[in-house]
């Protein structure tokens, strides 16, 4: 697993006078996202290096408090916000602290997705709606804010403590993919096949029947079958990536390939060679754990292997209910927390994280690993050209190599394809990845 969560060295000590489980989290990802272990105590006589609080030693970093974290109440919050310096700061507090809000209450509320549990508004698909997004109220989606309070933190502690050994961040490049129809003609059975060739029909589209009868009769390649260019084109970048296959039965919003279908198995067996293969768990799977199960037993019995990574179909998941199903089923880490209608980091951070159920108030065994940016996204919902959008995208990932973030993207292979809607838009994906290395293909 590469991120936040790996071995660490440097350990530091937070003084808090009372260690609720929100309090333990949010220390344990701090420490974390500052590459170092965090431990709290309530033994006010160990010179601790952090205090909640006002702390009667002068070197000891103090952190303005709120009652989120010795709360136990999952209860509507206004998440106010001031200034930290030239940062925007969550739950400013009054008190004459060196941090001057709370900031492990900032970080915990993020980090929970407290504002999800809270809010009852959804969009058409059940999803949060980025809107009600605090961080989009105040228009830093953009931002990994946590990121920039762990890095001003970390030098309040270097000035005070300059024994300490912090490791530095460094910016990754993540691509993954969701492979929602592994093909767009081959393998999809007669029934379907059929009906792809009546609606051609019906449209009088015969441009792409006639497509289609040169797929069908291997004259020309699947458009979808990008799989050889796009191994090639990452390793000649020395980057990895993640595949998540829709394995769901056949409805309205899964149009995914047969999980029976003997070439979508040799695919999925030959691209886990080289990289980590995941589920991408159907439409339905976010309200039915018989459902989730089922996919997730399916992409198993076509690897041999236990499934350990995921991420939703359109983005849908229920909180905490879909994370505690995905727990059941096994998966180590999940890669669905981001918005589908805007890029940004939802959870306010670029950097994996441990999921934290507030119905329970307790951590669990799941990685959330935020990504930023989706190609829907771009050409969908924000109606980009392909040249606007490789401008929009490469903008970012300057920005996330001077903060040292983290830059996950979710792919699809259609949007690569250079075919329908997604002709020209290749370019955009090589944009991103070719970035400080000249190179095109």
């Amino acid at each position: 697993m590469q991120g936040n969560h790996q071995t660490i060295r440097t350990m530091l000590t937070l003084y808090s006078s009372s260690i609720t489980p929100r309090v333990a989290y949010a220390a344990q990802e701090l420490g974390s996202l500052m590459g170092c272990e965090m431990r709290p105590t309530d033994d006010d006589s160990v010179g601790a290096h952090l205090s909640l609080g006002k702390s009667a030693d002068a070197k000891t970093i103090s952190i303005g408090t709120g009652t989120i974290l010795t709360s136990t109440d999952v209860a509507p919050l206004n998440p106010n916000w001031g200034k930290w310096g030239d940062l925007p700061a969550l739950f400013p507090t009054n008190e004459q602290t060196d941090v001057p809000f709370d900031l492990l209450g900032a970080v915990f509320f993020l980090l929970s997705r407290y504002e999800e549990y809270t809010e009852p508004e959804r969009d058409r698909h059940g999803r949060f709606p980025a809107h009600k997004s605090t961080l989009v109220k105040q228009e830093i989606e953009h931002l990994p804010i946590i990121e920039l309070w762990t890095a001003r933190l970390r030098e309040l502690l270097k000035e005070r403590f300059p024994e300490l050994r912090l490791k530095e961040p460094a910016f990754e490049l993540l691509p993954t993919f969701d492979i929602d129809s592994a093909f767009a003609y081959a393998h999809k059975g007669w029934w379907r096949t059929a009906g792809g060739f009546a609606r051609d029909l019906v449209h009088r589209d015969t441009k792409n029947a006639r497509f289609r009868w040169k797929v069908l009769m291997g004259k020309t390649p699947d458009p979808y079958d990008i799989y050889d260019w796009l191994e090639t084109s990452l390793d000649n970048r020395g980057l990895t990536c993640k595949y998540f296959f829709l394995l769901s039965d056949f409805g309205k919003f899964n149009k995914n390939v047969s999980h029976r279908s003997a070439a979508l198995q040799t695919l999925i067996n030959r691209l886990g060679i080289t990289a980590d293969i995941g589920i991408h768990p159907g439409y339905l799977t976010s309200e039915n754990d018989d459902i989730m199960q089922n996919e997730v037993a399916r992409l198993a019995a076509i690897t041999g292997e236990p499934v350990r990574i995921s991420r939703q179909h359109y983005l849908r998941m229920d909180l905490p209910d879909t994370y505690e199903s995905l727990i059941k089923c096994g998966i180590a880490e999940d890669y669905s927390m981001g918005f589908a209608d805007r890029p940004g980091f939802r959870a306010g951070t670029s950097r994996p994280f441990v999921f934290f159920n507030l119905r329970t108030n307790q951590a669990r065994p799941l990685i959330i690993v935020p990504f930023v940016c989706m190609d829907a996204t771009l050409r969908y919902y924000m109606r980009l050209s392909a040249d606007e959008a490789s401008i929009r995208l490469l903008k970012m990932r300057k920005e996330l190599e001077q903060t040292n973030s983290r830059m996950v993207l979710l792919w699809h292979n259609e949007s690569l394809s250079e075919h329908g809607p997604w002709t020209g838009w290749r370019k955009v994906f090589e944009s991103v990845i070719n970035h400080n290395t000249g190179k095109a293909d």
